[in-house]
């Protein structure tokens, strides 16, 4: 998926028992995995503060997202496999049965099946951005017709902004 021209090589594992963990993959392939969907399996209620609350080694990461209609990309902190591993074990709550075996047997050796190194994130040259903007020509013809104009670079400049 690219979200403002970066690419984000997102795979989600999925059990029977609901459990859903999104994993992303950093440009060595190396995959982490979403703290929050960890913890969200793991059956806490406030999934936020508990991977909050965590002293272990947190990386933001950016995670797709979707709700309804609606798609995007958000920064959020995701484990390493061994951190995940760390924070699963030493979980103040009871865990659902068979999840740990879920994720040492499916989710970690899949991830590390799927890791394909990322494509360099292109970002826009901010030496571009500092350059004045090119003067619009005169009006010319209807005033209907000028405003089309605006509108079209306005449009223009916001796909290029996004």
């Amino acid at each position: 998926m690219i979200y403002n021209n970066r690419e984000v090589n997102c795979k989600t594992f999925s059990s029977k028992q609901d459990w859903k963990i999104r994993v992303v993959f950093d440009e060595r392939g190396e995959p982490f995995f979403c703290a929050r969907d960890v913890a969200t399996s793991m059956g806490y209620e406030e999934p936020g503060k508990a991977v909050g609350r965590s002293k272990l080694e947190k990386v933001p990461m950016l995670l797709p997202w979707q709700s309804g209609h609606r798609k995007g990309c958000s920064e959020n902190y995701c484990f390493s496999a061994d951190t995940m591993l760390t924070f699963i074990k030493s979980a103040s709550i009871r865990l659902k049965p068979g999840f740990i075996q879920w994720i040492k047997d499916e989710v970690i050796p899949g991830a590390r099946a799927e890791g394909i190194p990322a494509k360099p994130a292109t970002r826009p040259d901010p030496e571009a951005a500092r350059q004045p903007a090119a003067t619009p020509p005169p009006p010319t013809g209807s005033v209907v017709q000028r405003i089309d104009e605006i509108i079209l670079e306005l449009m223009l400049l916001k796909k290029a902004l996004a």
